[in-house]
């Protein structure tokens, strides 16, 4: 492990933290889904994750939907997707 001091980063510590939380995943937005709630939306069809994630691979390649990056969904860390408008 290195140990940078503030003086070699150029900021104060304050503003290093700030700019290690920007990583931290934000929670779903409105309009926003993960593969696991596209499946729960379809129950008259029994569809595997994989399943599921492969066709979320080809709508985001057909330009259907478009990937918004890490969210927290249920306490854990999912991608997330949203419909292209």
């Amino acid at each position: 492990m290195t140990i940078v001091s503030e003086n070699e980063l150029g900021i104060s510590n304050d503003d290093f933290w700030k700019e290690l939380y920007k990583d931290v995943p934000i929670p779903l937005k409105p309009g926003e889904k993960t593969v696991p709630m596209m499946i729960d939306e379809i129950p008259d069809r029994s569809c595997e994750y994989q399943t599921m994630s492969n066709m979320v691979k080809k709508w985001v390649k057909e330009g259907k939907l478009v990937s918004v990056g890490m969210r927290i969904s249920n306490g854990k860390l999912a991608q997330a997707y949203k419909v292209v408008v």
